[in-house]
């Protein structure tokens, strides 16, 4: 067999690469195997999720993760707690446990006799796990105010000027509806804390909630449940065991020495008897005992805090109010006079039956608001309802902490009121 130079043998690998490469060059890159879904399938991964909409009244379980206290506690202070149950939607997880909530405290009751107090709160920002925010605002929800209850798109002008209004949309979340919570506690009035760490309760969702599909599918990666056992409880009292007390030592007696009666010697031949005297009897010696010391009972510390149903209130209220000037109420006019409010129950929404003498009852939907303070006196707002009559918005009683607040009418409500005669109801 012939063998080839060496030259020829270390040039052949050369020549064979620059072959391949010339034929690269020519014939170009060979075309990939067709997929008719490969095209589909690109796309589909590149194309965005669709926004994930968490809808009006969704529940949305939080957990405190910073007391609140009893003796410094105000309306305005920051809520802070963190989502301690996933909430679903549409069999997809809109928040998962994990996540952390802040909020606003907007009313506050302490407790008093009754053992009882009550939060109105309202939520302002959703944080999750993998650093995704969410104000929860408006803006946040991407709701036009159309979309927000119809107190809250009224005018600004009428939102400054009625203080039951504020008050109002605060309990519905703020003048943005954000998420909130109406929390009624069983708390001791001698506990330091009114929430602990790690109480439980459920925010709403009052206008609907557009969250960034995507990125909640990233953050539930990364989600990590809150543990029970890492809740401890912030309260400062402890448990004092307390001290039997010292007995004391009783009176030491040492017993007296009995008399002896006189001796009486009978006389001689009529000479008196001769009387030698006894001796008197000696009392009792007693030296007194040591006082004992008396015990201290153990210190025992309330009861935790504890979140509960709001209490049944099926009483009967009735509340006067006088009416200056002719108004609206559910399409039927208001003429001067004075008028009478009665409902049942302490709300938040009630029925409302206004009467007055010699006049037709008027049953009419209504909010029952809660105030910071007592009304100096009875206060009467109104609004312009959309046919351009005024028409009642609220009312205040003199001297109470709560007042009523009445939706806008329908738009047909308001032309059958502006065409009623004046005076007439």
């Amino acid at each position: 067999m012939r063998r080839l130079p060496p030259r020829l043998f270390f040039c052949a690998p050369a020549l064979l690469v620059a072959a391949l490469t010339t034929s690269a060059q020519v014939r170009g890159p060979l075309p990939l195997p067709s997929n008719p879904r490969s095209s589909s399938d690109a796309s589909s991964q590149t194309s965005p999720k669709p926004p994930l909409l968490v809808p009006t009244g969704t529940k949305i379980t939080v957990a405190v993760t910073k007391p609140v206290w009893a003796r410094t506690a105000k309306p305005g202070d920051t809520i802070y707690g963190v989502t301690a149950f996933p909430t679903v939607v549409a069999d997809q997880m809109a928040v998962p446990p994990g996540t952390y909530v802040e909020g606003v405290i907007d009313s506050l009751t302490r407790p008093g006799h009754s053992g009882h107090a009550a939060f109105q709160l309202h939520f302002t920002e959703l944080i999750f796990a993998n650093g995704y925010f969410v104000p929860l605002d408006t803006a946040a929800s991407g709701q036009p105010a159309s979309k927000l209850p119809a107190s809250a798109s009224s005018a600004p002008s009428a939102i400054s000027g009625d203080l039951v209004q504020q008050a109002y949309l605060a309990e519905l979340g703020g003048l943005s509806g954000a998420p909130s919570a109406m929390l009624y506690v069983n708390v001791s009035s001698s506990s330091d804390v009114l929430l602990d760490n790690g109480t439980q309760f459920d925010m709403i969702v009052q206008t609907p909630l557009q969250l960034d599909a995507a990125r909640i599918a990233n953050a539930l990666s990364v989600s990590k449940a809150p543990l029970l056992t890492q809740f401890k409880s912030a309260t400062q009292c402890r448990f004092i065991p307390g001290t039997p007390g010292i007995p004391g030592t009783p009176d030491t007696v040492i017993p007296g020495t009995p008399g002896t009666p006189p001796t009486v010697i009978p006389g001689i031949d009529g000479a008196p008897p001769t009387v030698i005297p006894g001796t008197p009897a000696t009392p009792p010696t007693v030296i007194p005992g040591t006082p004992g010391t008396p015990g201290i009972p153990d210190r025992t510390c309330p009861g935790p805090p504890i979140v509960t149903a709001p209490p049944v209130d099926l009483a009967l209220h009735s509340k006067s109010f006088p009416v200056t000037d002719p108004l609206f109420l559910n399409g039927r006019q208001l003429i001067k006079g004075s008028y009478k409010a009665t409902w049942t129950g302490s709300g938040p929404n009630v029925q409302v039956l206004i009467t007055r003498k010699n006049t037709p009852d008027i049953s009419v939907p209504a909010h029952l608001v809660t105030l910071q303070t007592k009304a100096a006196k009875n206060l009467l707002t109104p609004r312009t309802d959309a046919g351009g009559s005024p028409s009642l918005q609220s009312v205040q009683f003199k001297g109470q902490t709560f007042a009523l607040y009445f939706d806008p009418p329908a738009a047909s409500d308001s032309a059958a009121g502006s065409a009623a005669p004046p005076g007439n109801s």
